[in-house]
């Protein structure tokens, strides 16, 4: 019975998300294996300088993005406009934003070590990586949303797969031959995405020309600037909201307590690059449904891909939950045992991702922007409220910062699948229907795995 459930969920996807989740399922073996070994080798605090200095760069860039990644993929796959000129307006975009990325780097730095704002007491050197890395997983992220709007998000999905190839042979080497320190990781890594560059240039060509038609660019900019528009408080909010634990762990603990909450996080959402890799997907199949009326065609494709997301991740996080202190003393060792608790509450929120990444899509592809900017946003203002709250009466660490992203994170999905299960009229019988299926489908094989562990262990 479990056998015949599991493939009649996997025949029921489009095959092109099956291809996609399977490359991308190997690829989150590889980021499993970096995001071990490399703790293990430079050590809690190190980890700590990484995990935060990838952070701000991260939210440097996520808030001038203006959820315009989002935009991207939804004209892409409207075919509203040209995909050149679609393309050459937001590559212009991309340049600007790094620009004023860059700028704020280099201001923030100009202040001094002991004085500066976001990037305090850090060396110089490995700011100046960071800031080269984070540009190019920022541009590789973007690459990805061209190439699941534009048919060619399995090659894509390739390229990222030889390039983590290629980054875990380096990694293996280096232990051999030397000590890895967070300055050579760096190196491997901007080195790897660069590899990934050159290939993906070769096989989807690139825009050198920044001529544009000027009532074409208007065009764009004006459909673009509509769609971002009701998304801008709620993106400047949730930006805000991700950074503000990460600076406050690293303001009032350090980077040993930043290394915990940087291990805890980086495990769990290893298996989450799943959902996002299938999210555009998601989008563009569920927008031909939406511009038809067929919601129950959008309901099916909604409650079937959710069924394996959910089946999948059930299995993975209850296992994480299970033996979580067994495989942190195992793989990176004693030194990381204060993620423990961090690592328990970050396991929920994971596993909401397989409500939250797909409900998102929804309020973008019916043109509910504004209400979706609306209930995420009072959700992350009341999270920051019980951050504030946290540093005044308690004290800020891993294990509390993971319990209010997490509960935060879980309020807000519940919020907003309710809104569109009423906007689309999708049944709530059938969907508990099928979520109990799937929840005594993913116990099940999660005591046989566990059986099956002691048996051998």
């Amino acid at each position: 019975m479990i056998v015949e459930r599991l493939l009649k969920l996997s025949r029921s996807l489009p095959n092109d998300m099956i291809l996609k989740v399977f490359y991308t399922g190997i690829g989150m073996l590889l980021s499993l294996y970096i995001g071990l070994i490399v703790p293990r080798q430079i050590g809690v605090e190190s980890y700590g300088f990484y995990t935060y200095i990838t952070s701000t760069f991260a939210f440097l860039f996520q808030i001038f993005l203006f959820s315009s990644n989002t935009a991207y993929v939804y004209h892409l796959a409207k075919a509203k406009f040209n995909r050149t000129d679609i393309n050459k307006f937001y590559l212009l975009y991309l340049c600007v934003v790094s620009v004023i990325v860059f700028l704020i780097f280099i201001f923030d730095s100009s202040l001094g070590e002991s004085s500066a704002f976001l990037l305090k007491d850090f060396d110089s050197e490995i700011l100046y990586l960071g800031f080269i890395y984070s540009l190019f997983f920022f541009l590789q992220q973007r690459s990805v949303d061209y190439a699941d709007a534009t048919e060619s998000s399995v090659a894509t999905e390739q390229l990222k797969f030889f390039s983590r190839c290629i980054l875990v042979m380096l990694l293996v080497l280096i232990q051999f031959y030397s000590q890895l320190d967070l300055i050579f990781f760096y190196y491997v890594l901007i080195l790897s995405l660069t590899i990934y560059f050159i290939f993906f240039i070769s096989r989807n060509g690139f825009i050198y020309s920044f001529k544009f038609v000027k009532g074409r660019f208007t065009s764009i900019f004006k459909s673009f600037l509509s769609f971002i528009l009701p998304l801008l408080p709620y993106a400047l909010i949730t930006s805000l909201y991700a950074y503000s634990g990460r600076y406050a762990i690293q303001y009032y603990s350090g980077s040993v307590e930043q290394g915990y909450y940087g291990f805890a996080f980086q495990l769990v959402m290893v298996p989450v690059a799943i959902i996002f890799a299938i999210s555009n997907l998601f989008m563009k199949k569920a927008l031909f449904f939406y511009e038809r009326r067929d919601f129950k065609g959008l309901e099916s494709l909604f409650t079937k891909i959710f069924s394996s997301l959910y089946l999948l991740f059930s299995v993975f996080i209850g296992l994480l939950l299970i033996y979580r202190e067994m495989l942190i003393e195992f793989v990176v060792g004693i030194e990381f045992m204060g993620a423990s608790n961090a690592l328990f509450w970050l396991s929920f929120y994971a596993l909401a991702h397989t409500f939250g990444v797909l409900n998102s899509n929804l309020f973008y592809i019916s043109g509910r922007n504004k209400q979706y900017s609306i209930s995420a946003g009072l959700v992350a203002i009341t999270a920051m409220i019980s951050l504030l709250l946290s540093i005044i009466f308690v004290s800020i660490t891993a294990e509390v910062v993971s319990l209010i992203v997490a509960t935060a994170y879980i309020f807000k999905n519940i919020i907003q699948m309710l809104m569109n299960f009423n906007f689309f009229g999708f049944s709530y019988a059938r969907f508990f229907k099928a979520f109990m299926m799937v929840s005594f489908l993913s116990s099940i094989l999660l005591i046989l795995i566990v059986l099956g562990i002691n048996y051998l262990g």
